[in-house]
């Protein structure tokens, strides 16, 4: 326990301070972005009612009360959600990273918190919210189902979640797909089916934003007006935003039954594999050892709740490592919040330190993990030919790279260091 704690701390601080290196360079333009996430935070409500206008909105309004930089908001406002989704990670996974592999497989999977590091581009998505709601959802639950109080709990569900819901889904309307999994959590509360319906009419709220999201999804006259306002941001939008769900799926058909190619596919099957199956076969394994037990019978039907989630597979056209990212970090969030026997847990995980081959297998299997590939926002698609492989160094390659920005950092903006001749 004492070794684990103290993991826990190094893993706690290395991811911290990535973060924060990461962050200034990118506020200081020192990784090279691709214009389409950043410039999304930028959609607003100043020619009427859109997706995922909220967040611009609210940017618009303060800038022209104080006149900020917006690069410097959204940096600020991302660190922060970053920050914040790395604190809920180890709350909320605490009694699982009892095991140290366990604990190195969820900390240092590309699919989780380094996943906007790894692909720098991905930093300022607004995927991050709809983890943060989850995260805080689960956090909610775990405090409440420990000190059993179903009331505490439901006040919190009216008047905290279904508002940050509401909030979360008019930043990021890929919110909607996953409200499935935060009604799966909340039934775990429930042993009746009066229950089950007084849950349900607490969601019902939602309903009316989704109808209005997919009334005003955006047309081509906002998107003009949009842009033409956002010049003085050096800003230009994408096109999606003008053309809704039929330009959604004419771009699915395009990039799928087009450009996609068989080495395409393979690379995407793998990192969906490795990032999504490995989770669940894990998790499910904890489950038919009865390690973790459901909360309610209701939740033996969770793929169920999980099937909306698809969705977003045709909405991002090749946005898959993005997709995989949030369908995978719901699914082991969900299970989280699943009851925990500590002794049977610390039995399972013993029983690996009395077998050699197993351990040694399981070392070498997390090394290629952690160490051989990576999940980008694209999950192997090549663009058009462009080179482009889950199969890169990802942690090994991202110290690398800190080292590296962090000599010319300093070169540069604080004191000479020796020259290197590259």
């Amino acid at each position: 326990m004492k070794f684990n704690s103290f993991l826990l701390k190094t893993i706690f601080v290395f991811l911290f301070i990535i973060l924060i290196v990461y962050s200034i360079l990118i506020f200081n333009d020192s990784i090279n972005l691709r214009n389409y996430s950043y410039n999304e935070l930028f959609i607003n409500y100043e020619f009427g009612f859109v997706r995922r206008g909220l967040l611009g909105q609210i940017f618009i309004l303060l800038d022209n009360y104080f006149n900020i930089d917006p690069k410097l908001f959204f940096t600020f406002v991302l660190f922060s959600l970053y920050v914040i989704q790395i604190v809920l990670f180890f709350l909320i996974f605490n009694k699982i990273f009892y095991s140290n592999y366990i604990a190195i497989l969820i900390l240092f999977s590309p699919v989780f918190l380094l996943f906007s590091i790894y692909d720098p581009n991905t930093f300022f998505l607004k995927d991050i919210f709809i983890k943060i709601t989850i995260l805080f959802h689960a956090y909610i639950f775990i405090y409440f189902k420990e000190k059993n109080t179903y009331y505490n709990y439901l006040n919190s569900l009216k008047f905290i979640i279904i508002p940050l819901l509401i909030i979360v889904t008019l930043i990021h309307e890929y919110q909607i797909f996953f409200i499935g999994v935060h009604i799966l959590i909340s039934i775990g509360f429930i042993e009746k089916r009066k229950e089950l319906n007084s849950i349900l009419k607490i969601y019902s709220p939602l309903i009316a934003v989704i109808v209005l999201l997919f009334l005003f999804i955006g047309n081509e006259e906002q998107f003009n007006s949009m842009n033409q306002m956002l010049k003085k941001y050096d800003v230009t939008l994408h096109p999606q935003l003008k053309g809704g769900l039929y330009t959604a799926i004419g771009g699915f058909y395009k990039w799928h039954f087009h450009y996609f190619t068989y080495n395409e596919f393979v690379e995407l099957f793998i990192s969906i594999v490795l990032s999504i199956v490995i989770y669940y076969v894990l998790f499910e394994t904890l489950l038919k050892k009865k390690i973790i037990t459901y909360n309610s019978i209701y939740q033996k039907y969770a793929l169920l709740f999980f099937l909306p989630c698809i969705i977003i597979f045709i909405l991002a056209h090749v946005d898959h490592g993005r997709n995989i990212s949030l369908i995978s970090t719901n699914l082991i969030v969900y299970y989280s919040t699943l009851k925990l026997n500590t002794l049977k847990f610390k039995n399972f995980i013993a029983s690996y330190d009395t077998k050699v081959l197993e351990k040694i297998s399981l070392l070498i299997f997390l090394i290629f993990y952690i160490f051989m590939w990576k999940l980008d926002q694209y999950a192997g698609y090549s663009m058009r030919g462009e080179s482009n492989t889950l199969f890169e160094s990802s942690l090994f390659g991202e110290i690398k790279k800190f080292i590296n920005y962090a000599y010319f950092y300093i070169d540069l903006n604080f004191f000479n260091l020796p020259d290197l001749n590259l």
